[in-house]
């Protein structure tokens, strides 16, 4: 990234942080904080300054102002001391419940970046609306969602009965909305004169999994393959290892079957197609949870010291605001245009590759190697991006 370049998004970054929109964290005395600026390095190096405390709200507003960092972060635990250098001595009293949803986990490769925020937008509001607050039961004023400014969204949970969980509670919880583990096949076998009997059945493992999973098995399932030729449905089937021609045409046969399928749900039992054996039937019920599970970024969950971004800063990738979403509007809300910050004043930039963007409801086509003037708020998105080199503001 040029020098000129640089300067723009760091002044750029600096009107922004003159009158900010921040939304802290509850009891930021007790946060470590931590910045990535726009130095010499950047962004090619980057190196991140951390071990800060504020003590109040005016000090971190000063800071940003005065530094424009590219990124800025703040730690979901709660320490006595969070500015001291080593984690031992910060002393740890708790942590938030965080979870990060990114395009990579969720969305394909292959969609544009509007269209990767869309599909992350929906397992967000799957999240919150299903697991959270259903499944879970947390209150939901108790839950803060915010677009992460780059490809995804984080949702922290400011709720005392999750503060003092460790990692490995953390990870149950992680493993639960993404339905890692469940193994809810069960063997049985009964003797039946003087002949073995092996049984597979579904078990009730007792939480909202059990409708998830008889919901494909014998419902959605079943309309997928009728939805489509016969032909196409065997297809689809062959695709679960261990599956061949005739194995296909007998699921096929079943789940395209009504009173089958219906007994067969009511009985729980999964004996109905002879050959196919739990291997497969766990298959067919990882197709399940793949359908209903949320594939949120682990490690992030499990960490109880995680540094997660400030919602109000702004994301030195793009240049979009970290932008808090009421739960009830997170449908209405659109990235490209709701979190932009910037005005529409001319700069001059340098394309560095063909791309093509909708930002703030302007259509931005750029070829490559040529100049041109564009919005403000559509430079400081595609130099932060690397997309473009600014020429002159």
């Amino acid at each position: 990234m040029r020098l000129r370049t640089k300067k723009f998004l760091k002044e750029s970054f600096q009107k922004y942080y003159s009158n900010p929109d921040l939304h802290l964290p509850p009891k930021p005395k007790q946060r470590e904080w931590g910045f990535i600026h726009i130095d010499e390095g950047y962004p090619e190096k980057i190196t991140m300054k951390r071990h800060r405390a504020f003590n109040n709200q005016q000090g971190l507003k000063e800071y940003l102002k005065s530094m424009a960092p590219a990124h800025t972060y703040y730690s979901s635990a709660y320490y006595k001391t969070p500015n001291a250098k080593t984690m031992d001595e910060k002393q740890w009293t708790g942590a938030d419940l965080i979870f990060d949803l990114d395009a990579d986990y969720i969305a394909s490769s292959k969609l544009t970046y509007k269209e990767m925020l869309h599909e992350v937008k929906k397992e967000a509001d799957k999240l919150i609306n299903t697991y959270l607050t259903k499944d879970l039961g947390f209150n939901p004023q108790k839950i803060q969602l915010v677009f992460s400014g780059g490809r995804g969204y984080h949702i922290h949970v400011y709720d005392k009965s999750i503060k003092k969980l460790g990692s490995a509670e953390r990870r149950e919880i992680i493993d639960y909305i993404s339905g890692k583990g469940l193994s809810p096949i069960k063997e049985r076998s009964d003797k039946q004169n003087e002949e073995i009997i092996e049984y597979l059945e579904l078990k009730n493992l007792g939480n909202n999994w059990d409708q998830r999973i008889t919901t494909w098995i014998y419902q959605e399932l079943p309309k997928k393959l009728e939805s489509t030729t016969k032909e196409k449905g065997i297809e689809f089937l062959k695709q679960l290892d261990g599956v061949g021609e005739k194995k296909a045409k007998r699921l096929h046969k079943f789940f395209t079957h009504p009173e089958r399928v219906k007994r067969a749900n009511k009985t729980r039992n999964l004996n109905m197609v002879r050959g196919v054996k739990k291997d497969i039937w766990s298959q067919i019920i990882d197709m399940a949870t793949d359908k209903y599970g949320i594939n949120a970024d682990e490690p992030v969950t499990s960490d109880i010291k995680r540094l997660i971004r400030l919602p109000g800063s702004l994301h030195g990738g793009t240049g979009l605001q970290v932008k808090p979403i009421k739960i009830n509007e997170i449908k209405d809300f659109h990235p490209l245009k709701d979190a932009v910050v910037f005005e529409d004043n001319p700069v001059k930039i340098k394309t560095k590759k063909d791309y093509e963007i909708t930002i703030k409801n302007t259509e931005i086509t750029l070829t490559k190697h040529t100049i041109k003037e564009i919005p403000e708020y559509a430079a400081v998105f595609l130099a932060a991006k690397g997309i473009v080199e600014v020429e002159g503001w």
